[in-house]
């Protein structure tokens, strides 16, 4: 064996000496001097300065990855389809992940985001389906589908966070725990789109915009409690969740009038009458909490009301507000209700307890005061 011949063996295998094993390691490097070396543990080391630009895609043989200082980016479809893979650990360095860069690599366990990330690619974590949990660093600004249909259990969104991308974790059917720092102000449309497994959703007071099916499809969710500041969620936002046990709409939300598409809200403390545009004609409510000056017309008309909470700070009922609300059975009145509009529980013709704390006069089949006595076999005082 000649001089050179032991040179460049000497290039592509080192033996390195560990706790009385021999890890054998091979390396390379691309046209721009990025280099990569794995040992025979298919452990993967990146290194060197600029953009990464190579494939490992099928590669089975890779168990983990080490993306070193000096790396700016990752190339799409890097290490697609790595069964094998089980962590990744990815350098403060690196600002850009392409897009399908570690799709469906199924075995994939942990990733750690560098803290310099601005942009995740489209799909980019895609069916990673054992992954656990995952903290997104404040620096990300773009990352649409990025975790689509992943094994994810729970998010950690780092302070600094203003924003999440539409569908960033649509389809997690395993996501249980979402923790969002007080700088979220948007959630794009369809971002935990049927994550079937989260049961609780509580916003931080800096929300301003949740998207069009943020949250829709949640089936597992039941409890949603939007704080007192000025929100404004879009079409669907909530739809098809199921049976929702608890929900809470601060005094400053603006809601879509189907932002709870075939929903049904056991419990709903509604705090705004222009929470739903239009009104909330058809919501299916069973107990109905209210806390807002003046109850607007036809605001729940043809809902499917069971009982009504008129709280104290109500001093006036409109026309028509309850109209048509066939299943509702009781009312409670608070005590600074003054007024109640004609017609207000007109066609309520299951309502037969009312429970009158105001100082209006409320008698057994008389029209009066919005008939909320006209139906009624026990009026209490």
């Amino acid at each position: 064996m000649n001089k050179t011949t032991v040179i460049a063996l000497a290039v592509i295998l080192s033996a390195v000496i560990i706790s009385g094993s021999i890890l054998i390691s091979s390396s390379s490097q691309d046209q721009n001097g990025v280099k990569f070396s794995k040992d025979s543990t298919g452990a993967l080391t990146i290194s060197g300065n600029g953009a990464l630009n190579h494939s490992w895609k099928n590669d089975d043989s890779i168990t983990s990855v080490y993306v070193k200082d000096g790396i700016t980016s990752i190339n799409s479809n890097a290490f697609e389809n790595c069964k094998n893979l089980r962590s990744v650990v990815i350098s403060n360095t690196v600002i850009s992940i392409g897009s399908y860069a570690f799709q469906d690599c199924t075995n994939l366990r942990t990733v750690q985001l560098g803290n310099s990330i601005q942009s995740i690619g489209w799909g980019s974590f895609g069916g990673t389906s054992s992954l656990d949990s995952i903290t997104i660093p404040a620096s990300l600004a773009s990352s649409k589908m990025a975790f689509s249909n992943s094994g994810v259990t729970s998010v950690f969104f780092e302070k600094g966070i203003k924003s999440i991308d539409n569908s960033m974790f649509v389809d997690c059917k395993k996501l249980e725990s979402i923790s969002f720092p007080d700088t979220l102000k948007r959630i794009g449309a369809n971002s935990f789109s049927s994550c079937e497994s989260l049961k609780k959703l509580s916003l931080p007071d800096s929300i301003q915009h949740i998207g069009s099916g943020s949250f829709g499809g949640c089936k597992s969710l039941n409890e949603i409690v939007l704080p007192d500041v000025p929100i404004t969620i879009d079409s669907q936002a909530f739809r098809g969740c199921g049976t929702l046990r608890y929900v809470y709409i601060g005094h400053h939300v603006v809601s879509h009038t189907d932002a709870f598409k075939g929903d049904v809200i056991e419990n709903l403390h509604y705090c705004n009458v222009n929470s739903f545009q239009n009104g909330a004609t058809g919501l299916k409510v069973i107990n109905l909490t209210l806390s807002t000056e003046v109850l607007t017309a036809y605001l729940f008309d043809k809902s499917y009301l069971k009982t009504l909470k008129i709280t104290d700070e109500v001093k006036s009922i409109k026309e028509y507000s309850f109209w048509d609300c066939t299943y509702l059975e009781s009312v409670e009145l608070g005590k600074n209700v003054t007024s109640i509009g004609k017609y207000a529980f007109e066609n309520c013709y299951s309502l037969a307890k009312v429970y009158n704390h105001s100082n209006l006069r409320i008698e057994y089949g008389s029209k009066d005061n919005g008939m909320i006595g006209y139906y009624a076999n026990l009026i209490e005082t």
